[in-house]
């Protein structure tokens, strides 16, 4: 909201020389360029926008100027726009998807495969791997199996795709120890004769027969070694 009814509004009035000092307009050009060559350096992204953020280096500090003028209505408007852009902060702060402070409901069906949006729980109320799988809930059965069938001080080797997390692997009070077999440098690498369990995915190039392994859930499969 800010951005749009504060920030970008000072950019403008400082190219068209409406805002002192001038100098302001060196600024103005540099945000106004950066956000250009921006959009057309490259095909549009997955959170592509987040790149356009960079802008707000030079484009901010504008405001200021801007803040400066006493004109009574440019006044009541500054007033409205923060007060408005503070509502809209807290709120995305209050209700953020997956990690809303307050329980709500929607009929929303946004995103629906990734986000559970019917059902919002407070965060405050959901229990570590509810937290830890917020933004990825197709991983939550998967690490709650995980937790039940492995024992709090076991030596866990896992091997897992390169979007997955092992943190919440380690458990409650970390007491888990974790060795990742797929190494970033060197590719996957043997098993470690220390560890009592073995959990991967069903992208993991494992050299062995896996077909009498537990199924977690999602493509998640657990051995016990020893």
């Amino acid at each position: 909201v800010l951005g749009f009814t504060l920030v970008w509004p000072s950019v403008f009035l400082a190219a068209f020389g409406l805002l002192r000092p001038r100098g302001l307009r060196i600024l103005a050009f540099a945000a106004i360029m950066f956000v250009l060559l921006q959009a057309y350096s490259g095909p549009l992204v997955c959170c592509h926008g987040r790149f356009f953020i960079s802008a707000a280096v030079v484009a901010a500090p504008i405001v200021g100027a801007l803040l400066r003028w006493r004109h009574k209505s440019v006044r009541a408007i500054l007033i409205l726009v923060v007060l408005v852009g503070c509502i809209s902060a807290l709120s995305a702060v209050a209700f953020r998807i997956n990690g809303s402070i307050f329980a709500f409901g929607s009929e929303m069906s946004v995103h629906r495969s990734v986000f559970d949006l019917d059902n919002q729980k407070s965060v405050f109320s959901m229990d570590s791997i509810e937290r830890l799988t917020a933004n990825n809930p197709s991983l939550r059965d998967a690490m709650r199996r995980f937790d039940e069938l492995v024992p709090s001080s076991a030596v866990v080797a896992a091997c897992l795709g390169p979007d997955v997390y092992e943190y919440p692997l380690f458990g409650e009070g970390l007491t888990r120890t974790i060795i990742p077999v797929n190494s970033f440098l060197n590719g996957i690498q043997a098993v470690p004769s220390a560890a009592n369990y073995l959990v991967y995915s069903a992208d993991c190039p494992l050299d062995m027969d896996t077909s009498s392994d537990l199924f977690l859930g999602k493509d998640w499969y657990l051995r016990q070694l020893h």
